[in-house]
C-alpha cells in the first residue's frame, strides 16, 4: 500500500506510475536516494536491485518487493540511434558490423547479466537483514491493472507528437514476453 507515501521517481512517466499507485512522486537523481531515505525525505523508490550495492540501499531500507516469478515493475531500453541519412552514408561493412553486434543472443545475454546483478543486490539486502517480498501472481496482476491508465496516458502523450504509441507498446510487450524470465 503506497497511499500517502513519498517515492523517489526516475522520470516524468515514473511520476505517473507513483501517482497511479496512490503515492506522491519525489524527483531526484538516484545518488541522492540514500540520504533522502535516511532523512525521511522519501519513503521508498522504484529502482533496480543492482543499485543496492553501490548505494548501500540495504542500510536505509528494511524491505524490497518483487513481482511474481521475478517480474520487474519496469524495464529499460538500451539503444543506439542514428540519423537515417548518416546510416545510409556508412559503408556496408560498418552497417553489417552494427547489425551483427546488436542481434542474435545479445539481448538474452544482457538480460542474464542484469538478472545476475539484481540477484547480487537482493542477496546483499537479505544478508543485511532486509525482508525480500515476492508478490503473488494476483498481487502482481493488480499492479498491472492499476498501471494500465499510465500506459494509456503515455500513448496519448506521444500520439500528440506524431508517434504511434500503441504500436510501440504492443511491440515492447511482445519483446518483453519473448525475452523475460516470466
Amino acid at each position: 500500500d503506497l497511499a500517502g507515501k513519498k517515492m523517489r521517481i526516475p522520470s516524468r512517466t515514473g511520476g505517473w506510475v507513483i501517482e497511479a499507485l496512490g503515492a506522491a512522486p519525489a524527483a531526484m537523481p538516484v545518488p541522492e536516494l540514500p540520504p533522502a531515505l535516511q532523512k525521511g525525505t522519501v519513503d521508498g523508490a522504484f529502482i533496480p536491485w543492482e543499485i543496492i550495492p553501490p548505494l548501500k540501499i540495504q542500510e536505509q531500507t528494511q524491505y524490497q518487493i518483487e513481482g511474481f516469478e521475478e517480474y520487474r515493475f519496469g524495464n529499460s531500453t538500451f539503444q543506439v540511434s542514428m540519423n537515417q541519412g548518416r546510416w545510409d552514408g556508412l559503408p556496408e561493412d560498418i552497417q553489417k558490423a552494427f547489425r551483427d553486434a546488436s542481434g542474435g543472443d545479445w539481448p538474452k545475454q544482457v538480460g542474464e547479466i542484469w538478472r545476475a546483478s539484481d540477484d547480487f543486490g537482493i542477496n546483499m539486502a537479505v544478508e543485511a537483514g532486509n525482508t525480500h517480498i515476492t508478490l503473488s501472481e494476483e498481487e502482481t496482476a493488480a499492479f498491472e491493472t492499476a498501471l494500465e491508465p499510465v500506459v494509456d496516458r503515455w500513448i496519448e502523450d506521444v500520439k500528440s507528437k506524431g508517434v504511434d504509441g500503441a504500436a510501440l507498446v504492443e511491440k515492447a510487450r511482445g519483446l518483453i514476453a519473448e525475452h523475460a524470465t516470466r
